[in-house]
Parts: structure tokens; C-alpha cells; sequence
């Protein structure tokens, strides 16, 4: 389980999340300051495969929203969401998915987010 507080390097400075509520396999984080809200979501869920049939697939994702609040002139709040979702087979181990997946998440460096960002593929 994850514990109570998260911490996560995000605009330059390390922001501290806190749990603010926890159903069954999901749970909500916030860091809120008085220019906007982050929050953290985590949840697990499983599906049965309609290509194999009786085998579950764990699904596992986190979702982060930074919200900072227009101020001054501007009339619209900017809003920045990323997630990240990974599918695993009931029948994977533990080892094959600590080998794959943060492999793959590790491709999103800031150098891959910019060229990303710019249309680059």
C-alpha cells in the first residue's frame, strides 16, 4: 500500500501530496498552494480478456492534474494532466513486470517530453 504522503519533483521543487481519500483499489492525493492544485490518482483494476477467454488483465494507472488558476488578465485556469497505464496478464510475474515496465517509463525524459511537446514522433 502506499503510505499517506507521496512526494513527486514537479516544477522545479519537490511537491508533497497527501492522501485525501481511498476506495477499495484507488487512492487521491492533493498538494494544494495558493496558485492552483496538483492531484495524484492511483488505481488498479482487472478485466477478463475478450481475445483469451478466462484469462484477467490487471490494470494498473496513475493520473496526475496540475491545475494552476488565472490570475490578472487571464480568463482561463491551465490545466496539465499526464498518466501512465500498464496492462499485465494475471499470469505474469512479478519479475517480468519490474523488468518491463519501468523500462518503458523511463523513455519519457524531459529531452523526449520536449520533442513530444513539439510534434516530433
Amino acid at each position: 500500500m502506499f503510505s499517506e504522503t507521496i512526494s513527486l519533483s514537479i516544477y522545479g521543487s519537490t511537491v508533497n501530496f497527501h492522501k485525501i481519500n481511498q476506495d477499495k483499489y484507488s487512492s487521491e492525493y492533493m498538494y494544494k498552494d495558493a496558485n492552483g492544485e496538483i492531484r495524484l490518482n492511483i488505481r488498479n483494476t482487472s478485466y477478463v480478456d475478450k481475445k483469451v477467454p478466462g484469462l484477467r488483465i490487471d490494470r494498473h494507472n496513475y493520473e496526475v492534474i496540475g491545475v494552476t488558476w488565472a490570475t490578472g488578465g487571464a480568463t482561463h485556469d491551465t490545466v496539465l494532466k499526464a498518466y501512465g497505464v500498464f496492462e499485465v496478464p494475471s499470469n505474469a510475474t512479478q519479475l517480468q513486470v519490474t523488468d518491463f515496465v519501468p523500462g518503458v517509463f523511463a523513455f519519457l525524459t524531459s529531452a523526449n517530453v520536449v520533442k513530444m511537446f513539439n510534434f516530433e514522433s
